[in-house]
C-alpha cells in the first residue's frame, strides 16, 4: 500500500486522507494509520505530501486580501527569487479570495519565478472557489505551462468557454511584445466593459488610456512573458468600483517616457531631477507627455492626459507597482499627485498598473 500511496501523493499532493482513500478505493483508517506512521509523508493542515517533495511551502492568508495584505505577505515570505529553495509550493487556503489587482501581481510573480528557474506548484486543493474564479478570469490561460497546478489544470478553461458573456469581466488577455501582432482588440473590450459599467461620455478617454498602455507593451516590452490586461466590476462592494489591470515585464511608463521627452522644448521641469512616479503623475496632468509624443501639434500623446480627465470625474485612484516600489496617484488641485509612495517592497519584476474607478 505504501508504494501506491507514494505514487499517488507524488502526483496529487495536498489532499486529505479521506479523499486519497476514496480515490484509491482503500480503507480510510488503514490509509490514515500508514500515513501517520511512515517517515516518508508529512502533513500540512490535514493535507498530505511526500517529505522533501518541495523545498518550501508558502501559504497565502486565509481571507479576502487587500493589496496591502498581499504586499505584507510578500515581505513576510522573503524574496522567493534569491532564496535557496528551488521547488516551491504555493498553497491557497479555503477562505482565500483575491481581487483583480492582486491576481495580476500574483500571476507575474509566479511566471517570473518559473522563468528564473524555480519549480512552482500551485495547490488549490483547499480552495475550489478561488480556483473556479481564476479559471473563469483566464488566469490559468496566462500562467506558464511549466507551472504545476493541483489537483489539476482544467483542459478547456471557463474563460474560453464563456468569454465575453458578461460586461462585469474582461478575461485576462495576452499582449505579445510584437507591434505587428497588436490589433487593439483588448483596448476595445476594456473600453466596452468600462463604459457599460460607468458612462458613455468617457468612452473616448477610456479607449485612449487602454490603447496607449496596451500598445506600449506591444511596442516596448521586449519580454519573454506576454503582458496582460483584464477588467472586473465590483458592483456589490461596500464602495462599488471598477478595476482595470495592465501588467508587463517591460521597461515601464517612465522609462519609455524619458527618451521621448529629452529633446522636447518647453518642459517646465527638470527631467533628470524628477522621480519616475512624479513623471508619471505629470503625464496624467499635462497634455503631450507621452512615449508617442513627436511634437506639440501632431495630435498624438493624448492617451495619458485624456485618461486623466476620466479619472478626475470618476474620483479614481491609480496604483503603479514596480520592481520594489509602489505609488498611488490621485487628482487634487487640478493635477495628479503622488499621494503615497512605498519603497523597499519585496521583488516583483515588471510594471503593474491598476485603475480603480468608483461608480454610483
Amino acid at each position: 500500500m505504501k508504494t501506491i500511496l507514494k505514487d499517488y501523493i507524488r502526483t496529487n499532493p495536498g489532499l486529505r486522507a479521506r479523499v486519497i482513500s476514496k480515490d484509491l478505493n482503500l480503507v480510510q483508517a488503514e490509509v490514515s494509520k500508514l500515513l501517520h506512521d511512515s517517515s516518508e509523508f508529512e502533513q500540512n493542515d490535514y493535507s498530505w505530501y511526500l517529505i522533501n517533495q518541495f523545498d518550501s511551502f508558502v501559504e497565502l492568508p486565509d481571507k479576502w486580501l487587500h493589496y496591502k495584505d498581499f504586499e505584507k505577505f510578500l515581505v513576510d515570505t522573503g524574496c522567493l527569487f534569491t532564496c535557496q529553495e528551488k521547488s516551491i509550493c504555493i498553497v491557497f487556503p479555503k477562505k482565500c479570495q483575491l481581487m483583480l489587482i492582486i491576481v495580476a501581481r500574483l500571476l507575474f510573480l509566479i511566471n517570473s519565478l518559473d522563468l528564473s528557474g524555480k519549480e512552482i506548484t500551485l495547490d488549490f486543493s483547499k480552495s475550489k472557489k478561488l480556483e473556479s474564479y481564476l479559471d473563469r478570469a483566464g488566469f490559468f490561460d496566462a500562467l506558464n505551462k511549466s507551472v504545476q497546478v493541483f489537483p489539476e489544470r482544467t483542459g478547456l478553461s471557463a474563460a474560453k468557454i464563456y468569454k465575453g458573456n458578461t460586461d462585469a469581466l474582461v478575461e485576462f488577455a495576452l499582449i505579445e511584445a510584437d507591434l505587428d501582432l497588436y490589433d487593439g482588440a483588448i483596448a476595445n473590450a476594456l473600453t466596452q466593459s468600462f463604459v457599460s459599467n460607468s458612462s458613455q461620455e468617457f468612452s473616448g478617454a477610456a479607449y485612449n488610456l487602454f490603447s496607449e498602455l496596451c500598445q506600449n507593451i506591444a511596442e516596448h516590452s521586449n519580454s519573454p512573458i506576454p503582458g496582460i490586461a483584464a477588467f472586473q466590476c465590483y458592483s456589490k462592494a461596500s464602495k462599488p468600483h471598477l478595476q482595470v489591470v495592465i501588467s508587463d515585464l517591460g521597461d515601464g511608463i517612465a522609462n519609455t517616457l524619458r527618451p521621448a521627452l529629452i529633446n522636447k522644448p518647453g518642459l517646465d521641469f527638470d527631467l533628470d531631477a524628477i522621480s519616475d512616479f512624479e513623471l508619471i503623475a505629470k503625464a496624467f496632468t499635462e497634455i503631450g507627455l507621452s512615449q508617442k509624443n513627436i511634437g506639440d501639434t501632431d495630435g498624438r500623446g493624448l492617451g495619458l492626459f485624456t485618461s486623466g480627465l476620466a479619472m478626475k470625474k470618476h474620483n479614481a485612484m491609480l496604483f503603479i507597482r514596480q520592481e520594489t516600489s509602489q505609488c498611488r496617484l490621485v487628482y487634487e488641485n487640478e493635477k495628479f499627485i503622488v499621494k503615497s509612495e512605498t519603497l523597499n517592497l519585496s521583488k516583483l519584476p515588471g510594471t503593474h498598473i491598476c485603475f480603480q474607478f468608483y461608480i454610483d
